[in-house]
């Protein structure tokens, strides 16, 4: 269990997030062998609340030194560096929701749902395309299906990502659309599986 925790500690300092809360899951399970419910609960908690506060730490970064600094234009470099910054506030409050409970947990998930929709809606109404929108989109999607637990609304996502790009996508070579392609796959894929058997649309 005490190299579990390290090894934690170390995802967590790397700022390995989603391969701390992998870890931690490992971690847990492994404990429960050899511990009483109290105690590994007693872990979990500890380890939840340092997680927390190194996403923590990164949402602050991020916010009061990028994303305040971020241009305010509706110019391709300013969406690119915007979506950039909001999913990434995202993505470490999602991290936060993995392993929170109450009030932590809610506050989390409306924070990772509110910088989310504000990364994939921004320039929306504008010719400005970057992979980073469409990346945006993909882990909202990801955030609804394993945090919320809504696999329609996942689906919804992924799917309205994919229709908003088609023929812009089909219709253009560059090196922005070349690097936008794994993204896709991984949509697509998603899809495929969420819907679990259902004929993909796509």
């Amino acid at each position: 269990m005490e190299e579990g925790v390290f090894m934690v500690r170390v995802a967590a300092q790397a700022e390995r997030y989603e391969d701390a809360v992998d870890l931690l899951t490992k971690a847990l399970q492994l404990s429960q062998k050899d511990a009483s419910p109290e105690v590994v609960a007693e872990y979990k908690d500890k380890l939840s609340l340092e997680l927390d506060h190194k996403c923590r730490q990164v949402i602050d970064i991020i916010q009061e030194h990028c994303l305040s600094k971020a241009t305010t234009d509706d110019s391709e470099g300013s969406c690119t560096s915007k979506v950039f910054y909001l999913k990434l506030v995202g993505d470490n409050y999602r991290y936060i929701a993995e392993t929170a409970s109450g009030s932590r947990r809610d506050k989390a998930i409306e924070k990772a749902d509110s910088f989310y929709k504000k990364g994939t809606n921004v320039c929306k109404d504008d010719s400005c395309y970057n992979p980073n929108r469409l990346g945006c989109s993909l882990n909202y999607s990801v955030f609804w299906y394993e945090i919320m637990e809504d696999k329609s609304k996942a689906c919804q996502i992924a799917e309205e990502a994919l229709e908003e790009r088609r023929e812009y996508i089909c219709q253009d070579d560059s090196d922005e659309v070349r690097d936008s392609l794994p993204i896709l796959e991984l949509l697509r894929e998603n899809i495929d599986i969420w819907k679990e058997g259902e004929d993909s649309l796509y």
